[in-house]
């Protein structure tokens, strides 16, 4: 990664500046070190990391200090650090993707802030915050709470990277917080006075007084930023939002808008859940995936649990009805006349969901204890539209719901979150497809998907490939829970995996009708680059897979009603950048076969090379 050089200014940091040093070495970016007037051993431990080490004398005024850094490096593409931070986690693809990809956009990486003191420190508080940018378009502005802004006027857009960083330096002593402030706000109001309806001078300010946990003052300049009416849009006044909530909390106000109910337990408000729960013919599994729910670490005051049952030929609703009147209070048993598959069974149960989030669990699924508890947890700080976990695989078929080995928890990731607020972002998001589209193993707010019309497709399988895509275009924060919180049971007879079934035929179904409703809203016209790849990833792609594995004698019609629906929409795919970019060799090759006569012969040929490949 020599096209990135990592800045940093400092100043007397001889006990913080060596752990940076460590972490950005490793990854072989160029280091600049910029010295402000250290009189202690800075620049003699920076001098064993680079021979780029400079001098600049301090003018109060950091956005020029940063720039006289940037000015020193190697290369056009910085990332700054402070001395008291280091890297936890960064991914290195992406960072190369961005460059290649977003040459005009500054990215965002996430920053875990250690609070509290050095004998107490608090738990790791995370934000996101512009670091990484092409110093030829980009520059520091503001002599305190330096941003980033363009160089000649023009919008700046950024983007969410998976890069995180650790950081130290709001967790001191009270003496060393109460100085530090004061000497931020001096030079704060210093600056308002020559710009006095600047709204992020304000957030700042707020900022400050929120730092010595002066919450009336806080709260004060935080509204008087937000009476500006500042673009929503920029990063900043998402974090103003979300800081003004904290400091109302604090001192136990609550915003005119506020839905929420029950409390967590430490006296801050808890939304409540929606689990729903669609059922058919699941009389041996429905008490295993209840005892999991009923059992939740959260308890079940704010939790009211949904299960509608899809017209069972066997003893399900026995079984439902005894839950029912063993937990009237939470749970409510919803009995269709006519089946109309898992979608519509999802959808009845929105319908009837009064809680401000929702969850899906299938009726043969289970949950880890705390499922709820780690979801919501997030939510504590700030009311994401999703927050997402992970699922395993699980072959158990006994009746009480085990959870997973410590071991298999975890996925090795770090907690994290995305907030998606420009079309940069979500184009991004639909091309990585961070989130399975599963309904499952996730929190979602009821409100996303009522007002903005995302539905389930009934009367068909996989209907929730659709679902998924649809939540990427409206969701703007989630957050995700790095653990495996969900049982996904496998069976040799789940829909998914049932052999020769006619229902398989559903799932291009189901993708001419996503293209449809893609079309009909306007966002096939404004993401058609990523939602054409995305559409060859999920409709064809996936579709020669299921032919390929799920059929004994795969069905040569239905291959041919596909082809023919994507180079009726998707003409030119092979001109399409994404699909340059995100296809391996395997799936270009499979991609060929749109473009040439395919006989029955030449397509049992692909399909057994499909399962040879174990998929595509």
């Amino acid at each position: 990664m020599s096209r990135i050089s990592v800045c940093s200014i400092v100043k007397n940091e001889e006990k913080n500046i060596e752990k940076m040093l460590e972490s950005v070495k490793k990854y072989g970016f160029e280091i600049v070190v910029v010295d402000t007037g250290s009189t202690d051993r800075t620049k003699e431990i920076a001098a064993k990391y680079t021979d780029k080490v400079f001098d600049f004398e301090w003018c109060d005024d950091f956005a020029k200090a940063k720039n006289f850094a940037a000015s020193k490096a190697g290369n056009d593409w910085i990332l700054f650090m402070d001395a008291d931070e280091w890297i936890e986690f960064i991914d290195l693809e992406e960072m190369e993707y961005f460059i290649r990809k977003y040459q005009n956009a500054v990215g965002s990486v996430f920053m875990d802030n250690i609070t509290g003191t050095p004998d107490n420190p608090g738990p790791p508080s995370r934000i996101h915050i512009e670091r990484l940018y092409d110093r030829r378009k980009f520059h520091y502005i503001k002599p305190i709470h330096e941003m980033l802004a363009p160089k000649y006027g023009k919008l700046m857009d950024n983007l969410q990277l998976q890069t995180v960083l650790g950081h130290s330096g709001y967790c001191m002593d009270d003496e060393t917080r109460i100085r530090k402030s004061k000497r931020n706000l001096e030079l704060l109001f210093r600056e308002l006075e020559e710009d006095p309806e600047n709204p992020y001078l304000f957030f700042q300010i707020g900022k400050g007084y929120q730092m010595v946990n002066d919450h009336e003052n806080s709260v004060k300049y935080f509204e008087k930023g937000l009476s500006y009416h500042p673009d929503e849009e920029l990063d900043y006044v998402h974090h103003m939002h979300i800081a003004y909530e904290d400091e109302l909390a604090q001192l136990k106000k609550s915003r005119e808008n506020a839905t929420l109910a029950g409390t967590d337990g430490n006296g801050k408000d808890r939304a409540k859940i929606s689990v729903i729960i669609p059922c058919h013919d699941v009389e041996n599994m429905i008490d295993r995936c209840l005892l999991s729910v009923t059992g939740q670490t959260t308890g079940l005051d704010n939790v009211e649990i949904i299960c509608v049952d899809d017209k069972s030929s066997d003893g399900t609703v026995a079984h439902l009805l005894e839950w029912e009147k063993k937990y009237p209070e939470n749970i409510m048993v919803i009995r269709c006349e006519e089946n109309h598959r898992q979608g519509a069974a999802r959808n009845i149960g929105l319908d009837y969901a009064s809680g401000e989030y929702v969850t899906f669990i299938d009726a043969d699924d289970w949950v880890e204890n705390d499922y709820l508890e780690k979801l919501s947890a997030p939510l504590k700080d700030n009311y994401y539209d999703m927050v997402v976990t992970n699922y395993g695989r699980d072959t158990y078929d006994g009746p009480d719901p085990i959870g997973f080995d410590a071991s298999k928890r975890s996925t090795g990731k770090e907690d994290r979150a995305m907030l998606i607020d420009t079309d940069d972002k979500r184009e991004l998001f639909i091309y990585l497809q961070l989130v399975p589209y599963s309904a499952c193993y996730r929190l979602i707010k009821r409100s996303l998907l009522a007002d903005n019309g995302v539905y389930f497709m009934e009367d068909l399988a996989y209907e929730d490939t659709a679902w998924g895509l649809m939540t990427y275009l409206y969701v703007r924060s989630l957050f995700f829970v790095e653990e495996n919180l969900y049982h996904y049971y496998v069976k040799e007879d789940s829909t998914i995996l049932k052999k020769n079934a006619l229902y398989h035929a559903d799932m291009l179904k189901v993708q001419e009708n996503k293209l449809a409703i893609l079309k009909d809203s306007g966002y096939w016209g404004k993401f058609r680059e990523v939602l054409e790849f995305e559409h060859i990833r999920s409709c064809y792609l996936s579709f020669l897979k299921v032919l390929a594995l799920r059929y004994d004698d795969p069905p040569y019609d239905l291959f041919v009603q596909m082809k023919d629906h994507i180079n009726g929409n998707i003409p030119d795919c092979r001109n399409n950048r994404y699909i340059k970019e995100g296809l391996n060799d395997f799936q270009k090759a499979l991609l060929d076969m749109l473009y040439v006569p395919v006989d029955e012969e030449g397509f049992g040929f692909v399909m057994k090379a499909i399962v040879d490949h174990g998929g595509v």
